[in-house]
């Protein structure tokens, strides 16, 4: 387990392309704030726990709210190396991460799946 974790990088650490935005020390959507220094995730002022892969995943979508996030994308920064082409890690991350911040895990106003490619964040 300790050589998994040791693979997992910080997004915060990680090296960032040129095109994204700089990490913001606060993101808001809806009742949400992520304190992206202390790694927190707080609604309406009360603490949501994140796994270390969910508050990665929501980071890597806030930074690039709007926009359709790839799954390679999210592997990429999240784990360093592609799962495999059937992989479903990632549908099963975000199904996780949807529960959380989700008023309703079925029908998703924040995280939006894009058919085929990916996600985008929606901060509404």
């Amino acid at each position: 387990m300790i050589a998994v974790a040791e693979r997992m990088p910080m997004l915060a650490t990680a090296a960032t392309p040129d095109h994204l935005p700089p990490l913001a020390e606060r993101y808001a959507f809806g009742e949400f704030v992520v304190d992206t220094r202390r790694r927190t995730l707080s609604r309406a002022g009360a603490p949501v726990t994140l796994t270390p892969i969910e508050f990665n995943m929501l980071i890597a979508l806030l930074r690039r709210q709007g926009g359709v996030v790839p799954r390679e994308v999210l592997e990429r920064e999240i784990w360093s190396y592609p799962t495999l082409p059937a992989s479903r890690v990632v549908d099963r991350h975000i199904a996780r991460l949807r529960r959380k911040i989700e008023p309703n895990a079925d029908h998703p106003l924040h995280v939006v799946t894009v058919p085929r490619v990916g996600y985008r964040f929606h901060a509404t």
